[in-house]
């Protein structure tokens, strides 16, 4: 399973994450999509890679991956965090990295295709 960080997370999360061992990008390091406003650019952009979009941005992303279900659209997935399970803090960093890591364990890469849901601390 391969993810994208949208830009609310420090791109340590992604180098956290892939030192152990997931394929794990972010926002911050692709510079065509940094400071994009329009999330359905972002998880479109996910999409094509094979990345399910991790965000802390429910407000905004579940009315798309709604309207993308009612068009017919695929997307890879989205999941989400909330800043009380998972806070975006310096502090939150490892457990972030730790959550993401235990959510990819034993997942197939598409397991995530057209779901939406939030990210268990792990």
């Amino acid at each position: 399973m391969r993810f994208l960080l949208d830009e609310m997370y420090a791109t340590d999360i992604a180098v956290g994450c892939r030192a152990r061992g997931v394929d794990v990008g972010s926002v911050h390091e692709r510079p065509e999509l940094e400071g994009e406003h329009d999330d359905a650019v972002v998880l479109r952009a996910a999409t094509r890679e094979q990345r399910v979009l991790l965000s802390n941005n429910a407000e905004h992303l579940v009315p798309i991956v709604d309207e993308l279900g009612l068009a017919g659209e695929d997307h890879f997935g989205v999941l989400l965090t909330g800043d009380r399970s998972l806070p975006r803090s310096r502090e939150g960093i490892g457990l972030l990295i730790r959550s993401i890591v235990a959510f990819a364990s034993g997942r197939a890469d598409d397991e995530m295709k057209n779901d939406c849901q939030y990210l268990p601390p792990a």
